[in-house]
């Protein structure tokens, strides 16, 4: 499979990007993370301006339409600083809105209570590791499959679940069914979803007759985190939303 990227900044193109030049004799900075986080940006815009949010890829629901008046529509967008510069050099005048809310160090709390239920893709205790020990333990009937590499370089990891898993030729003659979840980074709720299903289909394996009977007969395959890199990133407090 070819590798898989997902990237939310290749929605928007707006032109040659700025940078400030470093003394000679200064160390090469690092990357700047701050341009690349995701606020929310609102203004009263004209609908030719409306237009060019429009045709710049956005997803619907990113950016939101208010009433307009003397004829300028209040808009509110999703999107990164970076994005924001980008637009108000071309003219479309939105500002990041200051958003009272809690503080890094709260919103880290919040991440860590979370993190009782919801966790990372990669690294110890967390969703991959956790999916190839299931398959290990259920080698009749699972295995775990590498199907792509992210930007990154994880693997993009699957547990495919049917009798004779390790053994029986993929697309053969059992029809195929694809669980797949967190195409969408944001959306946590979605590998945890696909991740008890497997769990449900390899705990009741041989002691429910309707699921022994599905995983004889079917080709099934679970896929919790499609978007692994910005799955990962969305555990910084900083990316989080």
């Amino acid at each position: 499979m070819r590798r898989v990227v997902t990237s939310l900044f290749a929605a928007i193109t707006l032109g040659a990007g700025t940078a400030m030049a470093a003394p000679a004799a200064a160390a090469p900075p690092g990357p700047d993370r701050s341009k690349d986080r995701l606020e929310v940006f609102a203004g009263q815009i004209t609908p030719d301006q409306v237009k060019m949010l429009r045709q710049l890829g956005f997803d619907h629901e990113d950016i939101s339409l208010g009433k307009s008046v003397n004829g300028k529509a209040g808009v509110e967008v999703i999107m990164s600083r970076a994005q924001g510069d980008a637009l108000r050099a071309k003219g479309v005048p939105l500002q990041a809105k200051k958003i009272k809310g809690q503080t890094a160090a709260e919103r880290s709390k919040v991440l860590a209570e979370q993190g009782k239920v919801f966790r990372p893709y990669t690294g110890p205790g967390n969703i991959r590791e956790e999916i190839v020990n299931a398959a290990n333990t259920h080698p009749g009937i699972a295995r775990s499959v590498d199907i792509g590499t992210s930007l990154k370089g994880k693997p993009i990891t699957a547990v495919r679940v049917t009798k004779g898993a390790r053994t029986l030729e993929i697309g053969g003659k059992r029809p195929a069914v694809v669980y797949q979840a967190t195409q969408h980074a944001r959306e946590w709720i979605t590998p945890e979803t696909v991740r008890r299903e497997l769990h449900h289909f390899l705990d009741n394996y041989g002691s429910n007759p309707e699921i022994t009977k599905i995983v004889d007969t079917t080709d099934l395959w679970f896929i919790p985190v499609v978007n692994v890199d910005g799955y990962d990133l969305t555990f910084d407090p900083d990316f989080r939303m």
